[in-house]
């Protein structure tokens, strides 16, 4: 779920999790990410992204004409 998390961030300019209000969970998300293991099953940041763009594109756009 981190990987979702920071291509939402990316793909609304926002910030979902807050260094200043949640430290502890910011921290072990970055030390998390950083991790050998989970750097190795992580899904690609751009392909996150893409997916995000793509299903929000879905939503945003006008019904096609039956």
């Amino acid at each position: 779920m981190l990987g979702y998390v920071k291509a939402l961030e990316k793909a609304t300019n926002s910030v979902l999790i807050d260094v200043e209000k949640l430290p502890l969970l910011s921290a072990w998300m970055d030390r998390f990410c950083k991790a050998d293991g989970v750097k190795e099953v992580m899904p690609d940041p751009a392909k996150l992204l893409e997916f995000i763009f793509a299903f929000r594109g879905r939503f945003t756009s006008p019904p096609a004409a039956n």
